[in-house]
C-alpha cells in the first residue's frame, strides 16, 4: 500500500515540485519502506564518498535560470553511483534531485548544496519501479567556489582549430549504430585513416576517453536526428581525422548497462575477517517472478560474499559455522553462510545444505536452499579457483529436479549446472518434462501450504503484480510448454550431445503452431544439417526471421534439400527465400546480385531486397554502385512505378557502406539527380541530397556539402 500511497502523491502533484539538480536510479525495490539518510559531499577535486556524512553536491554547469519540471534538458551537474558502500561523482554527468513540497528559485552556479531527503521506492512511467530520492530539504552552504577544470584540461574551441594536432578528453555515445565523441557541449565526429567515422566497442558506450588527432570543420549528417530521420540534415561539426582513442584508466569504468546501481544507507562490518552479511534485499530494476528472499538477499550482499570466498581460511570458515547456527541470525542470512561456507569446500557446510536439501524424507525443499544449491555451481564462473564443485552438488540438483521439478526449473541455475556438467540424468530428466510435463510427479506429492516468505522464500509481490501484472510462473501449474522455454535453451547450449534429433522432433510435435520453443528445435536440427528441418518445419517458413536461421545454419544437407524442393513449390514467400538462400551460396553471388540490379528486366519492387542482401553479402561492398545506377535509371524515372521514399533513402544509406570508387562516383551523379518523383512528407528534394552528401562524408573523409561540381572535381584529381 505504501508503494501505491507514492504514486498516488506523485500523481496528484502532477509534478508541481520543482525539479533541480535529480537523481533517479534505475532500480526496484520489493521491499517497500525508507531509509533516511544524508547525500553527502563533492568538494573540489574529491569524488569518493559513504554514506553517514553531510554531503555538498556541487551545481557544476547550471546556468542562472530557474528550473522548472520543464526544464530538464538545461542540467550539467553529476551523480553516480559506482562502488557498493560508497558513491563516486561524476562532475559532467545530469543529476536528477526530486524535491517534493518545496520550491527552489535558482541554483547558482559554482554554489555547494546540502540535500536531505529519503529513499523510498517510486513508480517510472514507462514500465519499471525505480528508487528514487525524494528530497525535503536544500540548504545553500556557500557560493563563489572555484570551479574545477572539466578533466583537468581547459575546453579549447575547436572551431579555431583547423588542421591543428590536439589532445582531448571526453565521453563517447552511440545511437543506432554511429558513434560520437561529447567534447564539452559539443558533439565530435571521430574518423579512423579513411575518413570513414569509427565504431566502438559496446560497452565503451558512455565512458571517458582520450582523442589524439588533427581537427577538420565539415559537414556532417546531424547526430541529434539520428532516431528522427534516415535522410538527416547536414550540420558543420568538428571531426578529428585518423582518431587515436583510449580509455582514460581508473574513471567510468562501468557500461552503460550497469550506469545507474543501486544507494543503500548501511554497509556490513568486517568482523573475525568475514563480512556481516545484511538481512535486506537488492534493489531491482526490473521484477521478473522467480526472485527468491535467498536471490535478493544474495545479490543485495554480492560483493561481501565473494570477498569471503576469496580469502578463504581456516580462521574465516570457524567464523562462517558460528554464524550459521546462532539462531539470532535471519534463518536466510543462515542458509547463505552455509552456501559459502559448503563452496568453499568445507564439509561442514555440505552437510548443513545435504540437511536442508533432506533427500530421504520425500519432501520439497524451500525454493530458497534450491535456488541456493545452484548458486554454489555458478559462482564459480567468478571464482574458479575458490568454489568446490563436486559430484554432491550435481545430486543434490538431480533429487531436486525429481521432487520439486518447476521450483528447480523456475528459481534456480540447477539446470544450467546439470547440463555443464553434462550430466546424462539430469537432461533426461529435462526431456521428460518437455515431453510428458511433471504430473506423475505431482500427484505423488502433497500439496504443501505456501507462505508467500517463509514458506517458498518468494518475497511478497502482490503489490507489484497489481500495477505492473508480473507474469512470474507458478511451479506448480507448469505445462510443456512452460519447462521447453526454461530448460530447452541451457540443454541445447551445453548438453545438445546427449540429444537424439528424433527426440527433438518428437518434442517438435508439442507445439503445432509456430512459436519460440519451435524455432529453437529448428535453429538445432539445421545445425545438425538434418533435412527433415524441412520437412517437419515446412510451415514455419511462412513466419517472420525463420528465413534468417535457415541461412545462418543450412549446411549442406539441407541446401541439397532445398534444391530438390524448389522446381516443386509455387510463387510465394518459401520459393523466394529459397531462391536467396541458393544465390547466397552461389560461388560470385555478389556479382550475380550486382547484374540483376542493374537488369532493367528485374521486378521494380525487387530492388530493394536485392540491395540489402548485396551489401551484407560477402564482397558485395565493391558492386554496390549497381545500387545507386537503379535508383537513378528506374526509381527515378517518372514513368515507373513510385517507389517508397523511406524505401529508397535506406538504399542510399547502403551504398554509403562502401568507399569503393566506383561507388563513389555513382553517388556523385546521385547528388545532382531529380528527387521530385520520389519525395514525399517523410522525405523531401532537399533531404535527399542531404542524405546522399552525408554519406558522400562518410564514403571519403571529405565533405563538400551539396555542391556537386566541387565532389566532381576532387574525384577527378583523385583518380588522377
Amino acid at each position: 500500500m505504501q508503494l501505491i500511497g507514492i504514486i498516488l502523491t506523485f500523481v496528484r502533484t502532477k509534478l508541481r515540485a520543482v525539479l533541480c539538480i535529480s537523481l533517479l536510479l534505475a532500480c526496484a525495490s520489493t521491499a517497500l519502506g525508507k531509509v533516511s539518510c544524508d547525500l553527502s559531499g563533492l568538494k573540489v577535486n574529491q569524488r569518493t564518498f559513504a554514506f553517514g556524512a553531510a554531503v555538498d553536491i556541487l551545481a557544476d554547469g547550471l546556468d542562472d535560470q530557474s528550473f522548472s519540471s520543464y526544464a530538464l534538458d538545461q542540467w550539467a551537474g553529476s551523480l553516480r553511483a559506482r562502488e557498493f558502500g560508497g558513491l563516486v561523482l561524476e562532475p559532467t554527468d545530469s543529476i536528477h534531485v526530486e524535491v517534493f513540497g518545496k520550491t527552489i528559485e535558482k541554483l547558482k552556479k559554482g554554489s555547494r548544496y546540502r540535500l536531505k531527503g529519503e529513499i523510498r521506492d517510486g513508480f517510472a512511467f514507462g514500465g519499471g519501479v525505480r528508487i528514487s530520492y525524494f528530497l525535503h530539504s536544500i540548504e545553500a552552504l556557500e557560493s563563489g567556489l572555484e570551479m574545477p577544470k572539466v578533466e583537468g584540461e581547459p575546453i579549447v574551441d575547436l572551431s579555431k582549430m583547423e588542421g591543428k594536432e590536439v589532445e582531448l578528453v571526453g565521453k563517447l555515445w552511440s545511437m543506432n549504430g554511429v558513434w560520437w565523441f561529447e567534447y564539452g557541449a559539443k558533439d565530435v565526429y571521430l574518423t579512423g585513416a579513411s575518413g570513414r567515422s569509427e565504431s566502438y566497442k559496446v560497452d565503451w558506450h558512455g565512458r571517458r576517453v582520450r582523442v589524439k588527432g588533427i581537427v577538420k570543420q565539415q559537414l556532417r549528417q546531424s547526430i541529434k536526428q539520428i532516431t528522427l530521420k534516415t535522410a538527416r540534415d547536414l550540420k558543420m561539426y568538428s571531426v578529428i581525422i585518423n582518431a587515436q582513442v583510449t580509455l582514460e584508466s581508473g574513471v567510468d569504468t562501468s557500461d552503460e548497462g550497469n550506469r545507474f546501481r543501486a544507494l543503500y544507507g548501511h554497509s556490513p562490518r568486517l568482523v573475525n575477517g568475514v563480512y556481516q552479511l545484511l538481512a535486506e534485499p537488492s534493489f531491482r530494476r526490473n521484477i521478473m517472478g522467480d526472485e527468491t528472499k535467498a536471490r535478493l538477499f544474495v545479490e543485495r550482499n554480492w560483493p561481501y560474499i565473494e570477498h569471503t570466498l576469496s580469502n578463504a581460511n581456516d580462521a574465516s570458515k570457524d567464523t562462517i559455522f558460528l554464524r550459521i547456527n546462532d539462531l539470532k541470525i535471519d534463518e536466510t542470512l543462515r542458509h547463505i553462510y552455509a552456501c559459502i561456507l559448503a563452496a568453499t569446500g568445507d564439509k561442514r557446510g555440505r552437510d548443513y545444505m545435504e540437511r536442508l536439501i533432506n533427500v530421504g524424507s520425500g519432501n520439497k525443499p524451500e525454493q530458497n536452499i534450491i535456488y541456493l544449491l545452484g548458486e554454489i555451481d555458478s559462482w564459480k564462473h567468478d571464482l574458479p579457483n575458490q568454489i568446490d564443485g563436486g559430484d554432491w552438488v550435481e545430486s543434490l540438483g538431480i533429487h531436486c529436479l525429481r521432487v520439486a521439478p518447476g521450483d528447480t526449473a523456475v528459481v534456480s541455475s540447477i539446470p544450467e549446472m546439470l547440463c555443464k556438467k553434462k550430466s546424462k540424468v539430469g537432461v533426461d530428466l529435462m526431456m521428460g518434462l518437455m515431453l510428458n510435463g511433471a504430473a506423475q510427479v505431482e500427484e505423488e506429492k502433497e500439496d504443501m501450504p505456501r507462505d508467500p516468505v517463509k514458506g517458498t522464500g518468494r518475497v511478497d509481490m502482490s503489490g507489484f503484480s497489481r500495477l505492473f501484472s508480473a507474469m512470474d510462473i507458478d511451479p506448480d501449474a507448469m505445462t510443456v510448454a512452460d519447462y521447453t522455454s526454461i530448460l530447452l535453451p541451457e540443454i541445447l547450449s551445453n548438453a545438445s550431445g546427449l540429444v537424439t534429433s528424433d527426440q527433438l522432433l518428437k518434442l517438435a510435435e508439442k507445439f503445432p503452431e509456430p512459436d519460440h520453443n519451435r524455432r529453437m528445435l529448428f535453429r538445432e536440427m539445421l545445425k545438425r544439417d538434418d533435412p527433415r528441418a524441412i520437412s517437419h518445419f515446412w510451415e514455419d517458413l511462412e513466419e517472420d526471421f525463420w528465413s534468417m536461421d535457415l541461412d545462418e545454419y543450412s549446411g549442406p544437407n539441407i541446401i541439397a534439400d532445398v534444391k530438390n524442393r524448389i522446381t516443386q513449390l509455387k510463387p510465394g514467400n518459401v520459393r523466394n527465400e529459397f531462391q536467396m538462400l541458393l544465390l547466397r551460396r552461389e560461388e560470385n553471388a555478389a556479382a550475380t546480385i550486382a547484374a540483376m540490379l542493374d537488369d532493367p528486366q528485374t521486378p521494380i519492387e525487387k530492388l530493394n531486397e536485392l540491395s540489402w542482401e548485396l551489401a551484407r553479402i560477402e564482397g558485395g561492398k565493391s558492386h554496390v554502385a549497381s545500387i545507386a545506377r537503379a535508383i537513378r535509371k528506374r526509381l527515378l524515372v517518372k514513368s515507373q512505378k513510385k517507389c517508397d521514399a523511406m524505401t529508397v533513402s535506406g538504399m542510399i544509406g547502403r551504398i554509403g557502406e562502401s568507399s569503393d570508387a566506383s561507388a563513389v562516383n555513382e553517388m556523385i551523379i546521385l547528388l545532382g539527380a531529380d528527387f521530385s518523383h520520389l519525395a514525399d512528407e517523410w522525405v523531401s528534394v532537399q533531404e535527399f541530397r542531404h542524405h546522399i552528401a552525408g554519406q558522400l562524408a562518410e564514403m571519403t573523409g571529405e565533405s563538400f556539402g551539396l555542391d556537386q561540381d566541387a565532389w566532381e572535381k576532387w574525384f577527378a584529381k583523385r583518380t588522377k
